[in-house]
Formats: structure tokens, sequence, C-alpha cells
């Protein structure tokens, strides 16, 4: 399987072309490894999704697929404004009634806001039955914030804290202090006068001769 007549055109073996396209379908590279054959899928899952070719070769694959999905970026921006800016009025007919017999009546880019459809059907004792339709709409607010987010249009919060904290009170009772002045405490120092010298008291002179001391150790 690594011999050149091995190799596809886009520079990936047999089995690597077998892993690409297990993760294509489950996104998940473990399982994708173990499925095209590798012994230890958790190691070689690894190597796998580092090799330059083969992330090529995926990211080709999944864009070639959201094309012809149509799940482009300009597509998803206009969904989202189809959301954000839509008219309640768009729901009614010519004579303000709301639609709900037939969604096929209501615009297009009220449809596509359509999030999901009830219906509860009810017959009376004469055998009248009744049709009652709801149509739950994507929430409007939540689209905008989302559109505003993506453009950046939020402008940065700030914050105020507030400390509920009475210092003159802590001063005057002397609960706090205010942090000490170094430099006002190294001029107070040098202000001071220097301390008295300490007077010492003379010994008293020896009363004892040599020969006395020289005596007195034997």
């Amino acid at each position: 399987m690594t011999s050149r007549n091995s190799e596809k055109l886009d520079g990936l073996t047999d089995k690597q072309c077998r892993f690409v396209s297990e993760y294509l379908l489950t996104l998940n590279a473990t399982d994708a490894a173990r499925k095209a054959g590798y012994k230890q899928p958790n190691v070689a899952s690894a190597k796998l999704m580092a090799n330059s070719r083969i992330a090529k070769c995926i990211g080709n694959a999944q864009r070639q697929s959201l094309e012809k999905l149509e799940l482009t970026r300009e597509a998803m921006l206009r969904e989202l404004a189809f959301c954000a800016l839509r008219d309640p009025a768009d729901l009614c007919d010519e004579h303000g009634a709301i639609i709900t017999d037939d969604i096929r009546k209501l615009p297009e880019r009220v449809r596509r806001c359509i999030d999901g459809i009830k219906q509860r059907i009810t017959t009376d004792k004469d055998g009248n039955t009744t049709v009652v339709t709801e149509l739950k709409l994507s929430p409007k607010i939540a689209a905008v914030e989302l559109a505003m987010r993506h453009f950046a249009m939020f402008a940065p919060q700030q914050h105020e804290l507030k400390l509920g904290i009475d210092w003159e009170r802590l001063y005057e009772d002397g609960s706090a202090k205010p942090a000490p002045d170094p430099i006002a405490e190294r001029i107070a120092k040098l202000s001071q006068p220097p301390p008295k010298a300490i007077e010492q008291t003379p010994l008293p002179p020896l009363r004892y001769s040599v020969a006395d001391l020289v005596g007195r150790t034997e």
C-alpha cells in the first residue's frame, strides 16, 4: 500500500483515502482510522489528521459538500436576515387575516422563519370538524442579537464596581488608618535630635597586687 503504484493522484494511498471517506461520514478520526484498517487507531488518527495532504483533501471535500448543499456564508446570513428583519404583516392576507390554511400563500422570507407547525383537529357533537394550525416562528430577538454579534455591533461593556464602605466613618473610629508615607517617616527621623551619649561609670581601682593574685591561685 505504500508503493508508488498504490498512490492516488492526490498523493494519498488507498488506506488514507479510506480514512478520508470514513472521516467525512462520521467526523470521528479514531473510528475512521479503525475502519480504514489501522492497527492502532488512536495513534494513527492523530498522525493522519496532522498530514497536510489529508487535511487538504478533507477540506476540499467538505467545501464541495457545502457548495452542493448551498450552505455558504451568504446563504446563512440571508437566513439570519429573514428571521431578524421579518415583518408580522407578512403573515396576513390582503384583508389582514393571518394565513394559516395554506403556508404556501406566505412569502418565502416568512416561511423560512417557521420553526414548527402544530395542528389540532377537533370535532363537535354535530360532526363539524375544526382544524387549528399553529405556526412557531424562530425568536426574532435572538436572530437580531446573533446578527449584531456577527457584525460586531455591540459596544464594549464597561462595568463600574462600587464598594459599600464608609471610609470616613472607619477613619473616625480608628477601624481603618491610611497607609504610612515612607518619605514623611524618613524626614521625621532625620529631623529628630541625635540620641544622648550613655554616661559610663568608672570602675574602682584595683586594690590587689600581682603577688597577692599569684598567691591566691596556688
